[in-house]
């Protein structure tokens, strides 16, 4: 198998299936012919192993935690909501203000039936990451999550200020997708 991946290294993987592991390349060293530019863990769908690849990657650069994220977002993708969330716990410990950790956390946690934790923890971190950065559409995203959360404690006055918030922010950047499950989220109040 090849396969490749673009983080923060701009890292190559060539030999997924060699018994050493894989051998991993800086990109500008791999043949030319092989180059691709695959993003986010969807490249590695379909049979490349997404999660022992992350592992690997993790393994051998254990202070990345882009990489961290990258695996727990395979993880959670494929069901493994308590390994993700384990993996994500490691990349706050490397970086505390990364805010798609945070956020995972707190998804993970709700789809995992620890809603509390989830929106008071995890949430509410990355919601303020997401506002330091004045991040609008992080914000939006974690809004809509903690009108998930909050929604699944009853609170639903609570959940709908939170996807309303998240509503106007999707209105104002203007993407669709997030926009219509907000109003969809909304709506089934």
């Amino acid at each position: 198998e090849v396969a490749g991946f673009e983080g923060r290294h701009r890292l190559f993987l060539i030999g997924t299936s060699m018994p050493s592991g894989p051998v991993v390349v800086p990109v500008s060293m791999a043949p030319s012919a092989l180059k691709v530019k695959p993003t986010g863990t969807s490249a590695f769908r379909g049979g490349l192993g997404a999660g022992r690849l992350l592992a690997g990657l993790s393994g051998r650069y254990p202070h990345d935690v882009e990489l961290p994220v990258a695996l727990a977002l395979a993880q959670g993708e494929g069901g493994k909501l308590g390994e993700a969330r384990q993996t994500l716990e490691r990349a706050t410990a490397l970086d505390s203000k990364h805010p798609r950790a945070w956020f995972l956390l707190g998804k993970y946690a709700i789809q995992s039936g620890d809603s509390r934790k989830g929106l008071d923890d995890y949430l509410v971190r990355a919601l303020v990451i997401q506002n330091q950065l004045e991040n609008r559409q992080g914000r939006a995203d974690v809004l809509n999550a903690m009108g998930i959360g909050a929604e699944q404690l009853g609170r639903i006055e609570v959940a709908a200020d939170n996807y309303e918030k998240a509503v106007e922010l999707r209105q104002k950047i203007g993407g669709r997708r997030g926009l219509a499950t907000t109003l969809r989220n909304l709506a089934c109040l």
